[in-house]
């Protein structure tokens, strides 16, 4: 919170790191300091989990319960949010275990050993080749999730944002999120555009084209400014190579809420050096 009083920040987002029993105070303290709080990601515990623990997935489709838990903890943030001014809030749809090992892969990577006729090359296909096979089975559990919060947030004034994956272990891919887009496309509900996860599915084979990012880029009603370095996410802006030309193709991009996403150890300086690429970035026409 002083870090974004001192850099000039307009408010806080709270991400998924939180629990629902702090919402409310870090809202307040937020506000008495100048620094509404915009956006929250979803779902969230009701306290700290255990080590053992993990939260339920919106895009459970096994186990139809935990998704059930899952859509239950959103609605309850909804109406935290509802209840505190914030308005937004960006839902996460969770892991997709598939056979592959992410770990080893993402090692793999990190040795440049994903390349044809390298080592992790066949296991990484093989886990694209899940992924996509599983994709409509996803899908309906996504659209299940969203049948219900879309329903609860026109209700309650609130707006939600679909998170993008950033690699086959997670949902939905850019593909999917147009869709459900499409499919939602009455209700209240954007996506949210971050350029760090779209650079590492471009490291993992499995990017957007073009035209989907146009697509996506116009149903934005969140930027989660994060920076990527192969595979490694969640840099500050301008400390990576991701793509953050895309922003400037946003319609309404200068009134659309961005969260400056970092690490722990981000300086001041680094924040400050951050929000500038991304003032001026706002600032540029788009691309024809």
């Amino acid at each position: 919170m002083r870090l974004a009083s001192e850099t000039g920040c307009d408010g806080l987002a709270i991400d998924g790191e939180c629990w629902t029993s702090l919402i409310s105070l870090i809202a307040t303290e937020g506000a008495r300091s100048g620094l509404p709080t915009l956006s929250i990601v979803g779902p969230q515990p009701e306290a700290r989990l255990g080590i053992d623990k993990r939260l339920p997935a919106l895009s459970a489709w096994v186990d139809k319960e935990e998704r059930l838990a899952a859509i239950n903890l959103c609605r309850r943030l909804m109406q935290l949010g509802r209840d505190v001014g914030v308005g937004l809030i960006a839902l996460d749809f969770g892991a997709v275990p598939l056979v592959a090992d992410e770990a080893a892969l993402r090692y793999a990577f990190s040795r440049r050993q994903l390349g044809e006729d390298e080592p992790g090359a066949r296991p990484l296909g093989r886990a694209i080749a899940q992924r996509r096979a599983l994709s409509e089975t996803i899908l309906d559990a996504c659209r299940a999730a969203l049948d219900r919060l879309v329903r609860d947030a026109e209700k309650i004034d609130t707006t939600l944002s679909i998170t993008i994956a950033s690699g086959p272990w997670q949902t939905p891919s850019p593909r999917e999120a147009a869709e459900l887009l499409r499919e939602f496309s009455g209700g209240p509900l954007g996506v949210v555009i971050d350029p760090g996860r779209l650079a590492a599915l471009d490291s993992w084979g499995v990017g957007a084209s073009p035209a989907r990012l146009d697509e996506l880029c116009g149903r934005a009603n969140l930027i989660h400014a994060a920076d990527a370095v192969g595979l490694d996410t969640d840099l500050l802006p301008g400390l990576g190579e991701a793509p953050f030309a895309m922003i400037s193709r946003a319609p309404g991009k200068a009134d659309l809420p961005v969260v400056l996403t970092g690490r722990p150890d981000s300086s001041e300086a680094e924040v400050r050096r951050a929000r500038t690429l991304l003032r001026d970035l706002r600032a540029r026409p788009a691309n024809p």
